[in-house]
C-alpha cells in the first residue's frame, strides 16, 4: 500500500512520462561558409550559378537579406563560438594570435 501511494505522488509530482506530441522543437541548420558570397547562390540573384538545394532551404525556411560578418574565417568563427564581438575577444584579423 505504502509502495502504491509513494508510486501515484512522484506521478503526481513529476507529471506524466509521456512526452507530449504538441510540443515542438525548431529545426535549426547553420552553415558557416568560408570565402562565399551571395552573388555565387543563385537564390540571391547569382547568374550562370545554379544551387537547387541551397535554394530550396532559402524557399522553406529563412533566408537573411541583411547580415554582418567579419571578412575573414577566423574572427568569424571565433565570434560564433564565443558569442563576443570581435573587438570584444581580440580576433580581429586573420593572425595565430589575437591582438
Amino acid at each position: 500500500m505504502l509502495r502504491a501511494m509513494l508510486s501515484v505522488i512522484v506521478f503526481l509530482l513529476l507529471g506524466s512520462p509521456v512526452v507530449s506530441a504538441e510540443r515542438k522543437q525548431p529545426n535549426i541548420l547553420f552553415i558557416l561558409v568560408d570565402d562565399l558570397g551571395k552573388e555565387w547562390i543563385s537564390g540571391y540573384g547569382a547568374e550562370g550559378i545554379n544551387t537547387p538545394a541551397i535554394d530550396k532551404l532559402a524557399a522553406t525556411g529563412m533566408k537573411f537579406n541583411n547580415a554582418w560578418c567579419m571578412p575573414q574565417c577566423t574572427p568569424t568563427r571565433v565570434t560564433l563560438l564565443t558569442g563576443q564581438y570581435p573587438f570584444r575577444h581580440g580576433w580581429t584579423n586573420h593572425w595565430d594570435v589575437p591582438r
